[in-house]
């Protein structure tokens, strides 16, 4: 049998039951099975029932802050990302937020394109001078 409190808390005695948890920090349910990632005040704001997938931010030399991520349109789902995911780009000025709008910087294009299968998950990287 597994830990009742998932190995992230401990289990004590009760009147009213037999053990419950109290969880460690960063833990929290019933038994201690979810993370308790707190609450951010950054936030994207998109269409409603839109998906995103990953995000890679980077900051450059005048400390403005990009953040790129896959974003699916016509609220589908990721089982369609190859037809409808774009990469949006968002810049602020503080790495919480709030980001703004800058532009799409990838969309699918028809085949025979070499990125005509899916424009997906960006990664971005400083080049070095």
């Amino acid at each position: 049998m597994g830990s009742p409190c998932s190995l992230n808390g401990e289990c004590v005695a009760s009147r009213a039951r037999r053990g419950v948890c109290v969880c460690r920090k960063g833990w929290r349910g019933p038994r201690c099975e979810s993370l308790d990632l707190g609450v951010s005040r950054s936030s994207i704001h998109g269409e409603n029932a839109s998906w995103t997938w990953g995000g890679s931010p980077i900051v450059d030399e005048a400390g403005q802050h990009h953040l790129f991520f896959s974003y699916l349109t016509h609220g589908c789902g990721i089982l369609h990302y190859c037809s409808n995911s774009r990469v949006i780009h968002l810049t602020a000025r503080d790495p919480l937020g709030p980001f703004e709008f800058s532009d799409v910087a990838l969309e699918p294009r028809s085949p025979p394109a070499w990125d005509s299968g899916a424009t997906h998950g960006p990664t971005i990287h400083r080049i070095p001078n």
